[in-house]
């Protein structure tokens, strides 16, 4: 892996998130079409960022290498569970994009580790993800992280 620093993102990095972000959800269309954003999606999400930059139940951190732009991101927040579970919290990972010239060179492990420990200082014991289902490349690498099956969502058009 190339000298990579790991790092809390800042408001200055809004336009290199938003750059990874199109770029995640780009990949997703063309896997599946039920995840194509809308017209007003990237904006949507920018905002979303922008209000989560400062949340302490929150974290988006960036990945920088040497050169211009940010080699990747993730994201996590702090989730609650329905009451009638032991765990009232846990960590679940939103979002997480390595720049399709940065990929396979370690980043996105890098990148979950760090929001990993960042569950933990936040005394959470569990972590969720969800993963497409027509996505193998990312079911691999979460299993890869130590993921694995807790439920299966399913999807129907209402009216059809």
């Amino acid at each position: 892996m190339a000298s990579i620093t790991i790092r809390p993102a800042r408001r200055g990095d809004l336009d290199e998130i938003m750059r990874l972000y199109r770029q995640l959800m780009l990949f997703h269309a063309d896997l599946d079409a039920r995840l194509a954003l809308d017209l007003d999606g990237i904006e949507s999400f920018r905002g979303y960022v922008e209000n989560v930059l400062h949340s302490e139940f929150d974290r988006v951190l960036v990945a920088e290498d040497e050169g211009p732009g940010l080699a990747g991101f993730i994201m996590g927040r702090v989730a609650q569970n329905p009451p009638m579970f032991q765990q009232p919290y846990f960590g679940y990972v939103t979002d997480i994009c390595v720049d399709e010239k940065h990929r396979q060179q370690g980043i996105g492990r890098a990148l979950f580790q760090s929001l990993r420990q960042w569950f933990s200082q936040q005394g959470l014991i569990t972590m969720q993800v969800n993963v497409a289902a027509r996505n193998p490349t990312s079911q691999a690498f979460w299993r890869a992280m130590g993921f694995a099956d807790l439920l299966t969502r399913l999807w129907q058009p209402v009216g059809e």
